[in-house]
C-alpha cells in the first residue's frame, strides 16, 4: 500500500504539466502590466517629440515583390551568406575531429614513450568515442540545409517533447529502445548543446588528470604521463573551442531591426519562429517583445517547462527519502511538508522569473546603450549562431529603444500584416522610419489577402509628412519594397530573407559612402 508521502509524490507529478501552464501564464501577465507603466523617474530620459515637418511633393510608389515574383539577385545575396554559415559549419566540425586527435594520439605518444600498457587508457578511449559519435552526428543530422523541401530551413531541429513521447512509445516494439537512444544522441548532438558537451568533457578530463598528478603516492611516473596526456589533450580542446569562437566573432553580419503590428499572436511564429530563426545564422536582429513575442518563445506548455517542474519534485523526492534517517519517521508530517516544500519552491521560482524579468526592461538610454555594447562584443551565440537583442520596455521608453535601434540597423522588416485602418499602433515606427531611413533600407512585410488600401494610406500620409531632417527628400521617383507573404511557408521565407539581405546591402553600401 502506497505512504501518504507516495500519493502526495505523484499528485505532484500529475500537477507538473499544470504548473508548467500555469507559472508562464502568471508571468505574462506581469510582463504586460509592466508595459503599461511609465519606467521609474531614476534617471533622465530623451525626448522622442518628431522634428519639424516639410511636405513631399513625390508619390511614393512601391516595388512588389513575392515567392512568385522575387527580387532580382536576391537569390544570389542570400546563397552567399547562406554559404558562408555552411563553411562556419564545417570549420567547427574539423575542429571536433582535431579534438578528438589530441585525445587519441596525445595518450598513444605517452603510451609509446613510456611502455605502458593501453589497458590503463580505459577513460582517454571513452572521450574520443563520445565524442567523436556526437561530433559525427552532428554533422550528418544537422548540417544545415536550405532547400526548400525542408520542414525547418537552415538547421535540423529536433523537439524535445518529440523525445518526451518517444519514450512513451519505446516499448510499443523490439526496436523501440535502440530508437529511443537514437533520438535521444540525435538530441544532445544539437548544435545548440555543443559548447556545454565541450566544456563538460574538457572540465572532466582536466579534474581526472590534475588530480592524478597531484597524488604521487597512488601512481607511478609512467601512469601519469598518461594523465598528463589527457590535460594536454583537454587544453588543446579549450584552444581549438576558443580559436574557434574568435574566428566566428570576426565574421560580421548584417544588422536588422524587426518592427510590427503588436499584439498579433499569428504573425509571430513566420516572423520569428521561421524567418529569423533563418536569419540569425546571417546577422543579429533588434526588436521590442510585445506579449505575442513572448507567449511564442515561452509557449505555455513545453518540455522544458514541464522537465523544470519535474526536476524540481525528483529532488523533493529524494530530499525527504533521506530526511526519516535524520529525524526518524514521520508519516504525518511527509505529504504535508513535500506540498508546502513544494509550492514554496514553486512561489521562489515564479518571483524570480518575474524580477529577472523587470530588471530586463529598459528604464534609460544608458541601459539600452550597454545592452547594445555587450551584443557587438559578443555577437555570436553557443550554437556559433548570431545572438538577438530583443528588449522588453515601459509605456514611455519603447520608442526610445525604436529611435535608438535605427541607428544600429542596416535594414528594418516592417511587418504590418495585420494592420487596418481600426488598428493603427505601428503609426508612429513607419514615420519614424520615413524619418530618418532612406527608404531603399525598409522592407515592408504585407499580407497578399490583406487590407491594402489601409496600408497604402498610412505609407503616403507619412511619406507627406516627413521631418526636415529625412534623408528621403529630394528623392525622384521613389519606390519602396514590399514583399507580399501568400503562404507563410519556406517559399516565402527564402524569397523575403533575399529581400533583406539585397536592402542590407544597399544600406552598407550607403553608410559605406
Amino acid at each position: 500500500m502506497s505512504s501518504p508521502f507516495d500519493l502526495a509524490l505523484w499528485v505532484l507529478w500529475v500537477l507538473c504539466p499544470v504548473l508548467a501552464i500555469f507559472i508562464p501564464a502568471l508571468v505574462e501577465k506581469r510582463l504586460m502590466r509592466l508595459m503599461t507603466l511609465r519606467a521609474p523617474a531614476a534617471a533622465q530620459r530623451e525626448s522622442t517629440a518628431r522634428l519639424p515637418e516639410v511636405r513631399s511633393a513625390t508619390r511614393l510608389d512601391y516595388d512588389e515583390y513575392s515567392a512568385a515574383a522575387p527580387m532580382p539577385g536576391a537569390a544570389s545575396a542570400r546563397q552567399e551568406l547562406e554559404q558562408r554559415w555552411i563553411a562556419l559549419f564545417r570549420k567547427a566540425f574539423w575542429a571536433d575531429l582535431a579534438a578528438c586527435g589530441a585525445y587519441a594520439v596525445l595518450p598513444a605518444l605517452a603510451v609509446a614513450l613510456t611502455g605502458v600498457p593501453g589497458a590503463h587508457w580505459e577513460l582517454g578511449l571513452l572521450v574520443v568515442l563520445v565524442y567523436l559519435v556526437l561530433a559525427v552526428t552532428r554533422y550528418f543530422l544537422h548540417f544545415p540545409s536550405f532547400s526548400i523541401g525542408d520542414g525547418q530551413l537552415g538547421a535540423s531541429r529536433e523537439q524535445g517533447l518529440d523525445l518526451v513521447v518517444s519514450m512513451g512509445q519505446a516499448g510499443s516494439s523490439p526496436l523501440g529502445w535502440p530508437s529511443l537512444v537514437l533520438r535521444a544522441i540525435r538530441v544532445v548532438s544539437m548544435p545548440r548543446y555543443r559548447l556545454w558537451l565541450t566544456g563538460f568533457i574538457i572540465v572532466i578530463c582536466l579534474h581526472v588528470g590534475i588530480d592524478a598528478l597531484r597524488r604521487p603516492a597512488l601512481y607511478d611516473t609512467d601512469i601519469k604521463a598518461l594523465y598528463a596526456a589527457l590535460v594536454l589533450a583537454a587544453l588543446a580542446h579549450a584552444g581549438l573551442t576558443l580559436h574557434l569562437f574568435i574566428m566566428a566573432r570576426q565574421i560580421g553580419g548584417p544588422h536588422l531591426l524587426v518592427l510590427r503590428v503588436f499584439g498579433v499572436h499569428d504573425n509571430t511564429p513566420f516572423t520569428f519562429g521561421k524567418a529569423l530563426a533563418v536569419w540569425r545564422m546571417f546577422g543579429p536582429y533588434f526588436t521590442v517583445i510585445d506579449h505575442a513575442l513572448w507567449r511564442h518563445e515561452h509557449r505555455k506548455f513545453t518540455a522544458g517547462a514541464v522537465g523544470r517542474m519535474a526536476l524540481l519534485v525528483f529532488t523533493v523526492y529524494w530530499a525527504f527519502k533521506l530526511m526519516p534517517l535524520l529525524l526518524g519517521p514521520a508519516s504525518v508530517w511527509e505529504p504535508v511538508a513535500v506540498l508546502a516544500f513544494v509550492l514554496a519552491g514553486l512561489t521562489a521560482y515564479a518571483w524570480l522569473f518575474a524580477r529577472l524579468l523587470e530588471a530586463d526592461f529598459i528604464r534609460d538610454k544608458a541601459q539600452l546603450v550597454r545592452s547594445l555594447a555587450q551584443l557587438e562584443r559578443w555577437p555570436r551565440g553557443i550554437d556559433l549562431g548570431f545572438r538577438s537583442l530583443e528588449v522588453p520596455c515601459y509605456d514611455d521608453t519603447w520608442k526610445l529603444a525604436v529611435d535608438e535601434f535605427l541607428k544600429r540597423a542596416d535594414v528594418i522588416l516592417m511587418d504590418l500584416r495585420g494592420f487596418s485602418a481600426q488598428r493603427l499602433g505601428c503609426e508612429y515606427e513607419v514615420n519614424v522610419l520615413m524619418d530618418a531611413v532612406p527608404i531603399e533600407r525598409v522592407v515592408f512585410l504585407v499580407e497578399a489577402g490583406g487590407d491594402h488600401l489601409a496600408v497604402d494610406a498610412l505609407l503616403q500620409e507619412c511619406w507627406r509628412q516627413l521631418a526636415a531632417t529625412s534623408p528621403n527628400h529630394g528623392r525622384v521617383a521613389p519606390k519602396a519594397r514590399v514583399f507580399l507573404s501568400r503562404a507563410g511557408d519556406n517559399h516565402d521565407v527564402r524569397s523575403l530573407l533575399g529581400v533583406l539581405v539585397q536592402a542590407a546591402r544597399s544600406g552598407i553600401q550607403q553608410a559605406a559612402d
